[in-house]
């Protein structure tokens, strides 16, 4: 890399001092040789230290950058006079970034000005600076001890994420149910889950097998109801052999009234046959 100027000068203390880059310029790179002053780089005429934009250390390099040729620059000593060399060069965007790369390297200490400058010591995540101490998952700091899932602190112990339960498949706050029943020979079944105050019914499946006798001697209706109005309608065929199941399960739960009961009725199927219904979900 060729550098358009490199010079040797001498910083008076407390003395702001202009540079006009020579061409196009957009790097300056400090070297400070004094071992005990501080030299300040900035782009004001600003006799106070505090008010330059970046700085070099005693002994490490400053490396200021800018994606434009910079019109001018100020140096100030502080602390006593500095001898310090200056290196003035003009790059691409590839080679600006190596540069800011090496001037993080060369130490600790160094700011870049068009990044974010921080105190020594101070924790770095990308451009985003925390108090020492912190933990960084990703670009988020947690207290020590937090439990982390992903990018996601729980408390210990807790398993929600949002309103959705870890431990279980149903909604916060469900309370599942499944209600059984079977038949006299030859005789209509209703099952039923009562319903609750304020409280409504979410049917997941319901299933009716056909037992006792050989075959079913007729059709026979099969409703899942709400309360006594029918939702879902099915049937054994006539002559529906011993073990034959009629069955529905729901991806998406069959929602009731309100304050309503839920009901699988199952007529009769024929002389000696026997139904044994089930259905299931959760209340809320």
């Amino acid at each position: 890399m060729a550098f358009w100027l490199e010079k040797s000068v001498t910083l008076l203390n407390g003395i702001p001092t202009q540079f006009i880059p020579q061409g196009k310029a957009n790097v300056i790179i400090v070297r400070n040789h004094d071992a005990a002053n501080t030299v300040f780089l900035g782009l004001k005429n600003t006799v106070s230290n505090v008010m330059f934009e970046s700085y070099a250390p005693p002994l490490t390099s400053g490396l200021l950058s800018r994606p434009f040729a910079l019109p001018e620059y100020w140096l100030i000593a502080s602390g006593g006079n500095c001898i310090i060399t200056i290196y003035e060069t003009a790059v691409d965007d590839a080679s600006l970034f190596m540069l800011e790369q090496v001037a993080r390297t060369v130490s600790t200490d160094v700011n870049v000005v068009g990044m974010i400058s921080l105190p020594a010591g101070a924790n770095v995540i990308g451009n985003v600076g925390l108090e020492a101490g912190a933990n960084l998952i990703g670009s988020v700091g947690l207290a020590a001890g937090a439990n982390v899932i992903g990018n996601v602190g729980l408390e210990t112990g807790s398993n929600l994420i949002g309103a959705v339960n870890l431990q279980s498949p149903y909604p916060v706050g469900a309370v599942p149910w499944t209600v059984t029943g079977t038949s006299a020979a030859n005789t209509d079944i209703t099952i039923t889950k009562a319903a609750e105050a304020a409280k409504r019914h979410y049917l997941c499946g319901y299933m009716i097998v056909l037992t006792e006798a050989a075959a079913a001697a007729a059709e026979a209706l099969v409703e899942v109801r709400d309360d006594a109005t029918a939702l879902i309608v099915n049937a054994f065929g006539a002559s529906s052999p011993r073990g034959t199941v009629v069955r529905g399960d729901f991806v998406s739960p069959v929602r009731l009234s309100v304050n309503t009961a839920a009901n699988l009725y199952t007529a009769a199927c024929g002389a000696a046959t026997v139904t044994r219904p089930s259905f299931w979900g959760y209340t809320i």
